[in-house]
C-alpha cells in the first residue's frame, strides 16, 4: 500500500525573508483483514471460514486417486498345451460322419479359480491347426460353439478338407459368451462328413486377443497399486520462519466403486518434500476399509456405484524451518473380492475409472508460530516533498512520523521500520523494533532530527518499509478467524522556516 503527502510547495527561492511553517497530516493508512488479505494475495486452492467452530479460517487441498481395471479383468488367451487336441473318428467303408466335444474353461485374469459367466465382445481371434488330414480325401468339418453367439445365432464354420494351414475367425464386436453355471465352460463340437483312412486328427485349439466391453462371472483377488501427491502449499505461501504446529488437520476420503466387485482399499500417507523429510502419518482409525460392489440394471448396464467414507483427525504436528513439508503423498492399495468368490460384473464400454478415491484434507488456521513475518511499503519520497530547492530543505527544523497500531491478529507482534531508496541498496532504520501487544492500541512517535533527514535527502529516500513480525504466546496454539485484522496508521509532522511571501 503506498501513498504521499498532498501539501504541494511551490515558492519564490530568491526572497530571503523566512517565516514558521507547519504541517501535519496522514500519509497512509495500511487496513490488514487477514482472511481477506490471504484469499486475495495467496494461491490456496481453497480458503474458507468455519463458522461452526468459532469462526475458524480454514485451508482445503483436494486430490483424487483413479484406478483403471481394464489391464487386470480380461478373458485369458486359450493357448499352449491345453489348447492341443486329439479327434477319434471310426471308419466305415472309407465314410466317416461322427461328432466330438471339447470344453475350454475361460478364466477372466490370472487367477485360476476365476470364471467367465457372461461377456460381450469388441474383438478377438479364434484359431484352427489341422495335422494329419492328407488321408480325408474329401468332405469337411463342421465347428460349432453354442455359448458363443451374435445376434442369437451360434459361432459355426465349416472347414473342408484337406486343411494343413492354419485358419483364423475374426470375432468382431456383437459377439456373446453366455456360459452355464456350473461349469463357466464354452463347448467346441467338431462334425466330420469325410471320407478316407484316418481314424484320429491332431487339432489345435486357440482362442486370443480377447478384448470385451463387459463381463461377469468371478475375477478372483486382483491386486492394484497407485502412489500419488497432493500439493502442500501452506507453508511456501504463509511466511513462517522457526518452528510451526498445526492441530486439528482432518483427512476425508470418499471411495467410489463403479465395479461388481468388492474391493478392499488401503492407503499410507506420508509428509514429504524434496528433502529428507519422508514421515509418515499414523491414522487412527488407520485408512483400511471396504467398499461394496456396484450395482447393475437393465440391458444396457447402467451402473449405480457404491460408496465408502473415511474421515480422521490428524494428531498434532510440528516441523521446523528448512523441514516444511511440500506434498502430501499417498501410497494406495486396492484388493478385489477380498472375502472370497462372489459374483462379479465390471462395463468397460462406459469410460471413465473403474473405482476412485478422493482425498481431502483440510488445514484449520490452528496453529503454534516462532515467527510470522509480513511488509508493508509505504511511498515517501523526501526530495520531491522537502528538498526540491536547497533554500527550504535547509531549514527543516523537524519531521516527526506517527505510527498507530491496532493488533487484533492473535499474536504478538513486533514492529520495525526503514526507509530505502528506489532499488533498496539504501536502508536506514528509524525504528528498531518495538512490541505491539494483542487486542492493544500502540502509539509510536518517530522523531527525525536534522542530521537523519540529511542523509534521506543525500541518499534519495523513497519509502518507508513497516515489517510486522508475529509470534503466538508461550508456545501455545491459536485460532485465526476471519475477524483478525492489522491496523497501522501512519501520519506526519513537520517544521521549517519558508520564505515569507508564501
Amino acid at each position: 500500500m503506498a501513498s504521499c503527502l498532498e501539501n504541494e510547495i511551490v515558492y519564490d527561492s530568491n526572497n530571503k525573508d523566512y517565516r514558521a511553517w507547519e504541517i501535519s497530516g496522514t500519509v497512509a493508512t495500511i487496513h490488514v483483514p487477514l482472511y481477506k488479505t490471504m484469499k486475495k494475495h495467496f494461491n490456496f486452492e481453497e480458503l474458507f471460514v468455519d463458522y461452526d467452530n468459532d469462526r475458524l479460517v480454514c485451508i482445503r487441498y483436494a486430490h483424487s486417486e483413479k484406478m483403471e481395471w481394464s489391464d487386470d479383468i480380461y478373458i485369458r488367451s486359450f493357448t499352449g498345451s491345453g489348447s492341443e487336441w486329439t479327434l477319434p473318428f471310426t471308419s466305415s467303408g472309407g465314410a466317416i460322419t461322427q461328432s466330438h466335444t471339447s470344453s475350454v474353461r475361460l478364466n477372466s485374469s490370472g487367477e485360476s479359480d476365476s470364471y467367465v459367466k457372461v461377456a460381450e465382445l469388441k474383438s478377438g481371434v479364434i484359431s484352427i491347426i489341422l495335422n494329419g488330414t492328407n488321408n480325408l480325401l474329401s468332405g469337411n468339418i463342421r465347428m460349432t460353439i453354442p455359448e458363443l453367439k451374435k445376434d442369437g445365432v451360434e459361432f459355426t464354420r465349416v472347414i473342408n478338407l484337406p486343411a494343413s494351414a492354419e485358419l483364423t475367425y475374426v470375432l468382431d464386436e456383437g459377439y456373446r459368451i453366455e456360459t452355464t453355471d456350473t461349469n463357466h465352460e464354452i463347448n467346441v463340437r467338431f462334425d466330420i462328413n469325410a471320407t478316407g483312412t484316418v481314424n484320429s486328427i491332431p487339432l489345435t485349439f486357440r482362442i486370443y486377443d480377447v478384448d470385451a466391453t463387459y463381463l461377469s462371472g468371478y475375477f478372483g483377488e486382483v491386486k492394484e497399486t497407485a502412489n500419488g501427491e497432493m500439493e502442500f502449499d501452506f507453508f511456501d505461501e504463509l511466511d513462517f520462519e522457526g518452528a510451526v504446529g498445526i492441530r486439528e488437520i482432518k483427512i476425508d476420503a470418499v471411495a467410489n466403486n463403479y465395479t461388481g466387485m468388492p474391493v478392499k482399499v488401503k492407503a499410507d500417507l506420508y509428509y514429504a518434500n524434496e528433502g529428507t523429510l519422508n514421515e509418515k502419518l499414523e491414522l487412527l482409525p488407520p485408512f483400511d476399509f471396504t467398499v461394496p460392489a456396484a450395482t447393475e440394471s437393465g440391458s444396457n448396464h447402467t451402473i449405480s456405484s457404491a460408496e465408502k467414507t473415511f474421515s480422521t483427525i490428524l494428531p498434532v504436528i510440528e516441523f521446523e524451518s528448512e523441514n516444511y513439508p511440500t506434498v502430501l503423498k499417498f501410497d494406495v492399495e486396492r484388493k478385489s473380492n477380498p472375502d472370497g468368490e462372489v459374483e462379479n460384473f465390471i462395463v468397460k464400454n462406459k469410460g471413465g475409472s473403474s473405482d476412485e478415491v478422493e482425498f481431502t484434507l483440510t488445514v484449520p488456521l490452528y496453529v503454534m508460530v516462532e515467527k510470522y513475518s509480513r511488509q508493508d511499503t509505504i511511498k515517501f519520497d523526501y526530495n520531491d516533498i522537502f528538498g526540491n530547492d536547497a533554500d527550504y530543505s535547509n531549514n527543516v527544523e523537524y519531521i516527526n512520523i506517527n505510527l498507530k497500531v491496532n493488533n487484533r491478529l492473535p499474536f504478538e507482534a513486533t514492529l520495525e521500520a526503514t526507509v530505502i531508496n528506489e532499488d533498496g541498496s539504501i536502508s536506514i532504520i528509524i525504528l528498531p523494533g518495538r512490541e505491539i501487544l494483542i487486542n492493544q492500541v500502540t502509539e509510536i512517535f518517530i522523531p527525525l532530527d536534522k542530521n537523519l533527514l540529511k542523509s534521506f535527502e543525500n541518499n534519495d529516500v523513497k519509502k518507508i518499509i513497516l515489517k510486522t513480525t508475529g509470534k503466538t504466546s508461550n508456545e501455545g496454539y491459536v485460532k485465526v478467524k476471519d475477524t483478525d485484522f492489522l491496523d497501522i496508521s501512519v501520519s506526519v509532522d513537520a517544521k521549517a522556516n519558508i520564505p515569507s511571501n508564501l
